[in-house]
């Protein structure tokens, strides 16, 4: 009996992990509107794992310094990454993109303040745009520990759904040549809000490296 309740209690512990990670939570899509903003990010071209991985811990470094700093007038909002790429669809997967950065307010209007911290975090590799409000599909997923699991858990339930229902919508139908589309996530008080944009398709496509390889 010894091996069978030793299977038993490995396989209860197993369940009850996997629902602590959220594997059985149901995602329920709502529309709602993503807020304007402005931005700073980094583009990034490489695997969805490691390399990435190692591009956020950079980034999440930059932003506890920036918080830290005395001096600063930028107010930092989350952090957040735009992604282009199906790494189960992709051949090429040391060739997906994202670009990641985070959403601030300035604590100036001054258009020369600006101006300078424009250039301040250009220096530093960071890129400045705005992005729209812009009506989106969202869902939100809690992150468990490790992190990395409940990444790809959350992941593996919002993409296929928000895909299924942008293809309804006629939502890639509308895409223009040489724009790409982009699915956002924002990171928050450990939780993972996604959002797959019906409109602006143009303002969200900022990636500079062309699409990979598809199977």
């Amino acid at each position: 009996f010894a091996p069978k309740r030793l299977f038993l209690g490995i396989s209860v512990s197993a369940v009850s992990y996997y629902t602590y990670l959220g594997g059985f939570k149901r995602m329920h899509l709502t529309e709602v509107d993503f807020e304007e903003t402005e931005a700073f990010y980094m583009p990034f071209q490489g695997k969805y794992g490691n390399d990435l991985g190692k591009k956020f811990f950079k980034l999440n470094k930059d932003v506890e310094s920036f918080k830290s700093d005395p001096n600063t007038k930028l107010h930092i909002k989350k952090t957040f990454g735009i992604y282009y790429d199906n790494p189960q669809t992709a051949a090429e997967k040391n060739k997906l993109r994202a670009d990641i950065g985070f959403f601030f307010d300035t604590s100036s209007d001054n258009e020369q303040d600006k101006k300078e911290l424009i250039q301040k975090y250009a220096d530093l590799g960071y890129i400045h745009t705005k992005l729209p409000k812009t009506r989106s599909y969202h869902e939100k997923f809690a992150w468990g520990f490790p992190h990395f699991f409940s990444f790809l858990i959350g992941s593996s339930k919002f993409y296929p759904l928000a895909t299924k229902e942008l293809m309804k919508r006629g939502t890639f139908e509308k895409i223009e040549e040489g724009v790409n589309y982009a699915f956002i996530e924002t990171y928050k008080d450990n939780e993972t809000y996604y959002y797959g944009p019906t409109e602006n398709l143009k303002d969200f496509s900022l990636t500079k490296y062309p699409a990979p390889g598809m199977k």
